[in-house]
């Protein structure tokens, strides 16, 4: 077997130096050590050949993350594990080498945390399955995959490409990494941690399993991180399709469908990485559904209403907002659009009058010398104009 990544190229100079720039440029905040990534040169020329020889010696011991709670959009909490700067470093150091050789390993129908593969593409994939005749969708999410995955498992995956024991060492040592939850501490067993830089990675080597059983199954999957949407001919396909990669996930992962999540609809009614689609004479097309419309607005709604004590800074997030909703949804057929921005631009302009009618006079000061607020018609005029009359179909 061939070494993909031994511990040498991946503690080489020019790879820590870039590493170590990316997390000072990034002006990373401290973790459990207190220390932030503007720190990280001198630390590391004072502390750097310590740190690389205990790392080949395997006798490095990475510093406790520390546990934060974040609220998921829909509701729930999701539990972050947060690196301290040092490990940060290394495990993005780590990533500057083992990401290259599984881009050219994983699947073509994988999109999530893949270099130079967006949602868009994932997205484009979908809409061009259903004009091929996938016109029933099997919607599938993993549930608690983060959480769930067989540690040692993966560890077995990853010896395939390296038998390098000091790369194979720190990668179990973050795998198994002390966390600090309020004044507890405690060491994770199974499950990625969430938070550090070589986790996204980690998490497609164990599903790039799942991917292979589907390509040998001449499944028509798209697969962005845990969320996964077969396109089948009919509702039928689509049962069975589901109970076989249940089946797979089960029995060779030890993962488990999300019920409540996971279903069995019409490609049209199918809402994929915030697009939704729809079917107009016989040819499908990505759009901006219902759901999508009401998040929008429910997120424009607050911001307008957030707390407004630098009025410049308050208009500049209002047009950040707006610069970024069409952005994302700009290969949307221009006149869906359009439509979707003029009601947007009346909502927000009724909303900020509201707002601002107490007190106009700061607030069309501050707007003058706001260099970055446009409101989602104006937008919508640029986007026109740099991607033509047509954006394009996904």
């Amino acid at each position: 077997m061939e070494n993909q990544f031994p511990i040498e190229t991946i503690l080489e100079g020019d790879n820590i130096r870039e590493s170590i720039e990316h997390l000072k440029k990034k002006k990373t905040g401290c973790g459990y050590d207190g220390m932030f990534g503007t720190q990280l040169p001198d630390f590391w020329r004072k502390n750097g050949e310590k740190i690389k020889a205990q790392i080949q010696n395997g006798e490095y011991i990475p510093i406790p993350a520390v546990q934060i709670r974040r609220r998921k959009p829909n509701g729930g909490i999701r539990l972050i594990e947060i690196p301290s700067v040092r490990d940060r470093m290394l495990q993005y150091a780590m990533c500057r080498v083992m990401q290259p050789y599984y881009e050219g390993v994983f699947s073509v129908r994988s999109f999530g945390f893949r270099t130079g593969r967006s949602t868009l593409d994932a997205v484009g994939l979908c809409a061009r399955e259903m004009n091929e005749g996938g016109i029933y969708a099997a919607d599938l999410d993993i549930k608690s995959y983060f959480d769930r995955v067989d540690q040692r498992k993966l560890m077995s995956l990853l010896m395939q490409d390296t038998d390098d024991p000091a790369t194979l060492g720190l990668i179990s040592s973050y795998l198994g990494m002390r966390v600090m939850s309020g004044c507890h501490v405690f060491r994770k067993v199974v499950g990625l941690p969430q938070g550090g830089p070589i986790s996204p990675l980690l998490a497609n080597v164990y599903l790039d399993q799942l991917d292979r059983f589907m390509e040998k199954a001449d499944l028509h999957f798209i697969r962005y991180a845990d969320d996964i949407v077969i396109l089948c001919g009919g509702e039928g396909e689509a049962k069975e399709t589901m109970r076989r990669v249940e089946e797979f996930l089960n029995d060779s992962l030890g993962l488990w469908l999300n019920r409540e999540k996971s279903k069995l609809i019409p490609a049209e009614e199918l809402h994929f990485l915030g697009y939704g689609f729809g079917c107009c004479d016989g040819r499908y097309y990505a759009t901006i559904g219902a759901t999508e419309w009401e998040k929008m607005k429910k997120g424009m709604f607050h911001n307008i209403q957030k707390g407004d004590e630098n009025l410049i800074r308050w208009w500049d997030r209002l047009g950040a907002y707006n610069r970024g909703w069409i952005n994302y949804y700009r290969n949307v057929p221009l006149e869906f659009l359009e439509c979707y921005t003029r009601a947007m631009d009346a909502a927000e302009m009724e909303k900020i009058h509201q707002k601002c009618a107490k007190h106009p006079e700061l607030y069309e000061t501050a707007l003058i010398e706001s260099k970055a607020f446009i409101a989602p018609l104006e937008w919508y005029g640029v986007v026109k104009e740099r991607y033509g009359k047509n954006s394009g179909e996904i």
